[in-house]
Formats: C-alpha cells, structure tokens, sequence
C-alpha cells in the first residue's frame, strides 16, 4: 500500500509529511485514513508534544483531489460538501477517551499469587464507558457516511451495548432505536433508566429468539424508508467484523502500553458476550502480541468458537492481514453459572473481592463471571504463578443495580 502520508518523531515533535507530490499532495480516500491513523498515534502517544505538517514536493496541500470522486457523467452533481463532512470535520468524532489506562491490581496479585494487570475499558468516556464503545466509533462512522438518520440496535433488557449506542448516537445527531429482548430485570433500573435519561426510543419483543427481534428490526427499518429515512442496523453487541476491528486496535493499544510499562503479557482474559470484542483481541495478538494467548470466558451457551473464529477472520480481511483461523484455535472457559444474564455465586463472589481489594467495581452478567473464571483458572494451575495475565474491564457497572439478590445461583 502506497504511503501518502510519512512521519517521524524526534525530541517530542511529530512531522508528518504529505507525501502526493505528484498531486500537490491533495487528499484522497486512502489519504484521509492513513492521515487520521498517524493523528491516532500522536495522540496516544505522550512523547509527543508537538506536530509539525508539510508536504512533499513543491507544494503543501492543494486541498480534496476531486478526480478522486469517481464522478458518473450520467448521473446528479456530486455532493462535494461531503468531503467535508466526512473527512475534514473531525474525521472520525471521537468517542472514546483512548488510550484507556492499564493499572496493576497488587492487591489481588498477591491473593493469587499470580501478576494480574487490568485494562480500564470501563473508562471509555461516553455513558458509564466500556468496550462497545471502540466498535460504535467504526459503526456509527459508516452510519454517518452512508448517510443514516437512524441506527437501529439490540440486546438484553440490560444491554450495555444498546445503551452507549443511544449515547453515541444522542452524540453524533442520529436517532436511536433500541430494539430489546423481553427478558431480564425491567423497570426504571441499571441501563433501562440510563436509556430512559437519554431519550432513546426502546421497544421490547416478548421473545427469547433473536431471530424474532431481528424480524421485527427489519419491519421497523421497512417502516422507517417507506417514510423516506435510512436506517442503519447493528447486530447485538455490534459484533460483526468491522466493529471487531475496534478491539484490534484495542489490542495494538495494550501491547503499546505494556512495552512503555515493560510488561510482558503472557495471556489476555475477556468476556465472550457476542464475540466481537474477544475476536478482536485474538486478532491484535496474533498481529502485535509476541505469542500472547487470549482465553474468552463465555457469558452463555452460544458456539463462541464459531462465532469468534469467523468475525477473526472477517476483521482481518478487511485489515488486509495474512490471518486465518478456526474454531479450534479459539481458547473458550464456559463458566457462566445458570446462564446468560443470571448472577452467579462466583460472579459475585469476584465482584465482592475486586471492590474490597482494589476499590473496583464489576458487573454481575459480564465481567463478574469473566474474573470470576480467571480465578478460577489460577486456582486449577491452568494458569501459572510466573505468568502475568491481563484482565478487559469491559465495563457494565449499571446492570449491578438491576441484580435481584434472590437470582443469585
């Protein structure tokens, strides 16, 4: 791939150097996402305090390349105002505050006897935070430019992830409509009142099937272009292959931040919830992770073999990455007690020691069970005294307002 776009770092100054001097360095597509990958990495990186812009050749920028706009003589005058929204407002309007932190947890590293780091997630600035927001800034950026007014989601009564899409979008000037499962805690509780606060349009299907909730998606989405909007749908947890690669970069971002704290991170713990974010981290440390292994501890009975090994491979095909994998290759610990959405005594017990030891709060339905199953692994030997192990804090803290303490199994 041609490198539009060059920059180099010394003493805390970033020069980056547009680099189409064939075209008076004037930007086209591929241009505009490189630039916005460089400002990524300044951004993220605290040796640098300064950015220093040229071009290269005999001009500095002649502006949007409108050759670039593959034109059709037959068909309307192109929206050049596009361009402008799309790439010269804030390319992507950030969402996250990343990079998130990675903090040691030494209290607990000395009750297990095994070094444990956890990557604050939950910190992730919109909402109450967590990961579904690193998918949501690919989603809804391909929403806004496709041109959508809507974006149509679902999950859970208690889904963290339909709540930060209606942040999100509350965010970005699109409408939101959280189309929910039947099942789970309701009432004015956890996300259900957060969703309530946002103003988000909720509907709820009386069924356990999402086959189900995905028909009436569709009939919505049906609704919504017969009255001349266009709708954008996301899958539960947003998990398809473009928002996996938001846990990509995820993981690049931790293997950054674990060599400028000289960490060597031996295996990295997540929720398996709907794959995305676990397939992401599998997929980031098969790029960047020196032989990390990553270990999912599944929230419910779904194949997450299957699931996770298909999004992998999605996500590295539109990464460009030689990378393919199967099911196998996807390490899965079901410990999710009764089943999805249902406290256990393990969870529970996790979130209980995390609050009273580092002052840390998890939830009940992923990331209580997730830690819970991490623990467990040390205290069976699989994972040894001299490894050192990062936990995904993926957020959900509201859903721990919801829990019945009679649901507890």
């Amino acid at each position: 791939m041609e490198a539009f776009i060059l920059s180099a770092v010394e003493q805390g100054v970033m020069t980056i150097t547009l680099n189409r001097p064939d075209r008076l360095n004037s930007f086209n597509d591929l241009m505009h996402h490189q630039l916005a990958e460089c400002l990524k990495q300044a951004e993220r990186d605290d040796g640098v305090r300064c950015l220093l812009i040229t071009g290269a050749g005999r001009g500095f920028c002649a502006g949007q390349d409108l050759n670039d706009r593959n034109v059709d003589p037959s068909g309307p005058p192109p929206d050049l105002g596009m361009s402008v929204e799309r790439f010269y407002n804030p390319l992507v309007r950030r969402l996250a505050a990343l990079p998130t932190p990675i903090q040691k947890l030494e209290n607990i590293s000395r009750l297990l006897g095994t070094n444990i780091y956890i990557k604050r997630d939950d910190l992730t600035g919109i909402g109450l935070g967590g990961n579904k927001v690193r998918k949501l800034e690919y989603l809804l950026y391909d929403a806004k430019e496709k041109g959508a007014d809507y974006v149509l989601t679902t999950g859970g009564a208690q889904s963290n992830h339909a709540m930060l899409t209606a942040a999100c979008c509350n965010k970005i000037g699109i409408k939101a409509i959280l189309v929910l499962k039947q099942r789970g805690v309701q009432g004015r509780v956890g996300n259900l009142l957060i969703n309530e606060l946002l103003g988000a349009d909720v509907r709820f299907v009386d069924s356990d099937s999402y086959d189900d909730v995905y028909k009436e998606m569709d009939r919505i989405a049906d609704e919504l272009r017969a009255a001349g909007h266009k709708p954008y749908l996301v899958p539960v947890g947003g998990s398809v292959p473009l928002g996996t690669v938001g846990y990509v970069d995820c993981a690049r971002e931790i293997f950054a931040e674990a060599l400028e704290q000289d960490i060597k991170i031996d295996r990295i713990v997540s929720t398996a919830g709907s794959g995305g974010t676990l397939a992401g981290l599998v997929l980031g440390a098969m790029l960047y992770g020196d032989g990390c292994k990553v270990t999912g501890v599944a929230v419910c009975d779904d194949p997450f073999e299957e699931i996770t090994a298909e999004l992998v491979n999605g996500a590295a095909e539109i990464l460009g990455a030689d990378v393919h994998v199967e099911p196998k290759d996807i390490d899965i610990l079901r410990y999710y007690g009764a089943g999805y959405a249902k406290p256990s005594k393990e969870g529970l017990e996790a979130i209980t020691l995390m609050a009273q030891e580092e002052g840390l709060i998890l939830d009940p339905v992923y990331t209580g069970k997730a830690f819970a199953g991490l623990m467990h692994l040390i205290r069976t030997g699989k994972i040894g005294e001299n490894e050192t192990v990062l936990f995904l804090h993926s957020g959900g803290t509201a859903s721990l307002f919801a829990v019945d303490p009679k649901d507890v199994k």
